[in-house]
């Protein structure tokens, strides 16, 4: 790995190494950027604060305040993970534009021509809170907000899995459908499945509900079946469905 600084502290004793002002840091991993960071050397820990930039070699980048950055090293931890507190915003891309380090808010994405290729098969998450996990599983909690092309999903938590491509949302889910035929899914646990970034199907468990052009439909379990990001099945079950 290598940090770059306009000016470094380092306390041996303590394997402490603080950089200030215009910090760059890089390893085949992740490369980050920000007005201070704090590397603890024996813990392999940095802490990264002010104006945060980042990018994952898998194409997850980040923007925040603040990130704690867990490098992966063998006797020490096997995979790496980050904790972004202060509502970071996630840009989650397997097409992610070389040399960006960093993701556009939601409303700088029509600025740039990159932002805009990015955003054609990315997921978008803002949330108080971000974790990630060996830059495949994430969790995020508060006032969640996930963005598709497809869809636009808010809840209180959510945990999404890049590799399998499913999410599960919590306490107070809303989905939105953007295709052709625009729908609202609502209930007390929504779960999403993918396949190469395209939502084949969702699941909305306890009192949920669906709303479409033409059709309003409750039942205690709504799952709906999509292609080519059209309503093709929806199965309602438990309790009396009403349609």
């Amino acid at each position: 790995n290598r940090l770059l600084a306009d000016s470094a502290e380092h306390y041996t004793e303590r394997g402490e190494l603080i950089l200030i002002s215009r910090v760059r840091y890089s390893e085949s991993r992740m490369t980050m950027q920000s007005d201070r960071m704090i590397y603890y050397t024996v813990e392999e820990r940095l802490l990264a604060t002010g104006n945060v930039r980042g990018r994952s070699s898998s194409g997850t980048r980040f923007t925040g305040p603040q990130i704690e950055y867990f490098r992966a090293k063998p006797g020490v931890r096997d995979v790496p993970t980050w904790r972004a507190p202060g509502r970071p915003f996630v840009r989650m891309s397997p097409t992610a534009i070389q040399g960006d380090s960093g993701g556009a808010p939601p409303g700088n994405r029509a600025r740039t021509s990159d932002s805009a290729t990015a955003n054609a098969d990315s997921v978008d998450l803002t949330a108080d809170l971000v974790i990630s996990v060996n830059d495949s599983l994430i969790w995020a909690v508060g006032n969640v907000i996930i963005e598709r092309p497809d869809l636009r999903a808010t809840a209180d938590s959510a945990t999404l899995d890049q590799g399998t491509e499913f999410a599960r949302l919590l306490r107070g889910p809303e989905i939105v459908g953007r295709g052709e035929r625009p729908f609202t899914l609502v209930g007390t646990v929504v779960d999403l499945w993918s396949k190469d970034r395209k939502l084949r199907r969702v699941r909305a468990d306890g009192r949920a509900k669906v709303t479409s052009d033409s059709l309003t439909l409750t039942g205690d379990t709504i799952d709906l079946r999509l292609q080519d990001q059209q309503m093709e099945r929806v199965f309602a079950w438990g309790g009396r469905a009403i349609a």
